[in-house]
């Protein structure tokens, strides 16, 4: 009895798993051959939090003296962080981030900035705007 039931239980098995890898086995070809859609540098500046520039106080020249970094950055970007301008300094040794309106250095983050700042995202930021084109191994009705 035990031998019939490992039997039927092998069989009903083994056609789950046959369905399972069915289905993974071409979702898995049609996303190597179909970019995912992305967020075009345009549509992230549209919604990008607006940069005060009356309240930078510091240039990045000073923000990286201020980091005390030896060498130049590889690359500065300014953006708003919690409603403040801020400094990201790329360099060899790694990203440093610092206030431009303070020069106060960003740290570790407390969880309640972490709370504020997530807060603040408005829903719809994490959303794709453009259609997929066709061909498509997914149906236009999922993508937002």
């Amino acid at each position: 009895m035990l031998t019939r039931a490992l039997i039927v239980l092998h069989r009903w098995l083994g056609v789950a798993l046959c369905v399972l890898f069915l289905v993974w086995f071409p979702s898995g070809i049609a996303m190597m051959y179909w970019d995912f859609p992305e967020v075009t540098a345009e549509a992230r500046l549209t919604r990008a939090a607006p940069l005060n520039a009356n309240d930078i106080r510091l240039s990045p020249a000073q923000a990286a003296a201020a980091l005390g970094l030896r060498q130049e950055p590889l690359r500065a970007r300014i953006e708003t962080f919690d409603g403040r301008p801020l400094y990201r300094l790329q360099t060899v040794d790694g990203d440093r981030a610092i206030y431009a309106d303070t020069g106060e250095p960003l740290s570790a983050i407390q969880p309640a900035l972490a709370l504020r700042v997530a807060s603040s995202v408005p829903p719809w930021a994490f959303t794709i705007e453009r259609q997929i084109e066709s061909p498509s191994p997914m149906p236009s009705c999922l993508v937002v």
